[in-house]
C-alpha cells in the first residue's frame, strides 16, 4: 500500500478519493478496531472514513493515533490526514494523534484553491473572507471560531511538530508537494482534497482511466445539510424546473414522511429530477422541545434522511442519487449495510460519483459535502448525467 488516507467523515473520504483518481482505491467506513486488516493485496490507496468529526477531541485523538499506529506497523509509505476544507471538526486533536503515532513532522496544507479556500500568512480564507467570518463561522453545530490555522490547532493540541504551509493556487500546492518529496518528507501529510490532488505525482500512484457510468435517467437529491451554500444550490435547482419537497419541522424527525414515498417516486418519474430537502434549522425553543422528544436532532435528522434515500431505492427508483451532508450519507450506508466503495470518479471539484450494489442491483451515487459546489450545481449535474447515460462525457 502506497497511501493511507484518514478522513473525519464519509463525504470527506470520497471527495479525497476522487481527487486522487488512483487505481485500486478502497474506501472503507470504519466500524471496527482494526480498519487496516484485511486489505486486498492489490490496494494502492486505502481511505478510511474514521467518523471522528463529532467525537470528543480526546476520542478523536485516540482513534487517529490507533489507526496511524497500525499503519506504522504495516509499513505504509505515506499517511495523509484528511481535514475539512473549512477547518471544522477536531483539527488539532487529529493532527496531533497522527504526529504522535508516527513520530514525524506533520506537513499541513489546508488550502483548496479551486474551491476558493486559500491560506495566506497562516490565515485561512473562504471566498476571500477569513473562515471564522464566513458561513462556516456561523455553523449552528460546529462554528469555526478562529481564522489563524495555528490558533485552531492550539485549541486542542500543542502545535509543535505540525508545519502549516500557505497556498493560494494549485501551483503552490504542487510546488509544496515536490519540495517535500525532494526533502524525503512525504511520510506524514495533511490537508483537504486540494492537497490530495498533488499526491499521485509525488507518490507515483497509477491513475484510474475507466470512464464513469450511470445506470438510469434522472437525479434524486436527498439533502441533509442546512449549509447556506447547499440551500442556494437547491434554490437554483428548483428554479431550473426540478421538483422540490421541503420536510416540515417534525416530519423529518418522526418518520411521518413514509406515506409520501409513492408521491415522490411519481414526481421523480414525471419531472426527471426531485429534491427532498430537510428544510430549515430550528429556533432555540423548537430545538429544546424536539430534543426532549426525539434526542439529538443532528443524528435523528440524518437517520430519517438516510431512510428516505433507502425507501426510494426500494420503491423502484432508477435515477442517480445525490446525497449531500456527511451524516446523511453515513446513515444511508448504514441502512444498506454497505461499508466499502471501490469505484469513484470526480464529476466536479469535490463532487464524487461512485457505484454501490444493493440486493443484486447497481446504483450510481453522488456524494457532496454541504459546503461544496457552485450555485448552479444541480442542473449542471443533471445535464452531465444525461450525457453519461447515453455514453457521452
Amino acid at each position: 500500500m502506497k497511501l493511507l488516507v484518514i478522513a473525519d467523515d464519509l463525504t470527506g473520504a470520497l471527495d479525497t478519493g476522487v481527487r486522487l483518481g488512483a487505481k485500486n482505491t478502497l474506501v472503507r467506513i470504519m466500524e471496527e478496531a482494526a480498519p487496516l486488516d484485511p486489505v486486498p493485496e492489490e490496494t494502492q490507496v486505502l481511505i478510511i472514513a474514521a467518523q471522528t468529526r463529532h467525537l470528543s477531541p480526546e476520542k478523536a485523538y485516540e482513534r487517529v493515533f490507533s489507526i496511524v499506529s497500525q499503519a506504522k506497523k504495516a509499513g505504509v509509505a505515506c499517511v495523509y490526514k484528511k481535514t475539512d476544507s473549512a477547518l471544522r471538526g477536531n483539527i488539532g486533536a487529529e493532527l496531533a494523534g497522527a504526529r504522535d503515532a508516527l513520530g514525524k513532522t506533520m506537513h499541513f496544507v489546508p488550502a483548496f484553491p479551486c474551491m476558493n479556500r486559500v491560506t495566506r500568512g497562516g490565515v485561512h480564507y473562504i471566498d476571500g473572507v477569513p473562515v471564522n467570518e464566513s458561513v462556516f463561522g456561523a455553523d449552528p453545530f460546529e462554528p469555526v471560531e478562529f481564522a489563524a490555522v495555528g490558533d485552531i490547532i492550539a485549541r486542542q493540541a500543542a502545535p509543535e511538530g505540525i508545519e502549516i504551509h500557505d497556498a493560494q493556487t494549485d501551483e503552490d500546492i504542487f510546488r509544496i508537494a515536490r519540495e517535500l518529496k525532494d526533502k524525503g518528507e512525504l511520510q506524514l501529510l495533511s490537508g483537504c482534497a486540494g492537497f490530495a490532488a498533488a499526491l499521485p505525482e509525488v507518490l507515483g500512484l497509477e491513475r484510474e482511466d475507466n470512464p464513469p457510468r450511470v445506470f438510469g435517467k434522472g437525479l434524486l437529491t436527498v439533502c441533509g445539510s442546512i449549509n447556506p451554500i447547499t440551500t442556494g444550490q437547491l434554490d437554483a435547482g428548483e428554479s431550473s424546473g426540478m421538483a422540490r419537497c421541503r420536510l416540515g419541522a417534525e416530519e423529518k424527525l418522526s418518520g411521518q414522511w413514509r406515506e409520501k414515498i409513492p408521491l415522490w417516486l411519481s414526481a421523480l418519474e414525471e419531472k426527471g429530477s426531485l429534491i427532498i430537502d430537510c428544510g430549515d434549522t430550528y429556533s432555540q425553543a423548537e430545538k429544546a422541545r424536539f430534543e426532549a422528544k426525539y434526542g439529538c436532532l443532528r443524528t435523528k435528522i440524518a437517520q430519517n434522511m438516510g431512510m428516505i434515500a433507502r425507501e426510494m431505492m426500494l420503491g423502484g427508483m432508477e435515477s442517480t442519487m445525490l446525497i449531500t451532508g456527511g451524516d446523511t450519507l453515513l446513515a444511508f450506508m448504514a441502512q444498506l449495510g454497505i461499508w466499502e466503495f471501490t469505484a469513484i470518479w470526480e464529476l466536479c471539484p469535490g463532487i464524487a460519483l461512485c457505484h454501490i450494489e444493493y440486493m443484486g442491483k447497481k446504483y450510481a451515487l453522488i456524494s457532496k459535502s454541504g459546503g461544496f459546489g457552485e450555485r448552479e450545481l444541480l442542473p449542471r449535474l443533471a445535464e452531465r448525467l444525461a450525457k453519461l447515460c447515453t455514453g457521452g462525457m
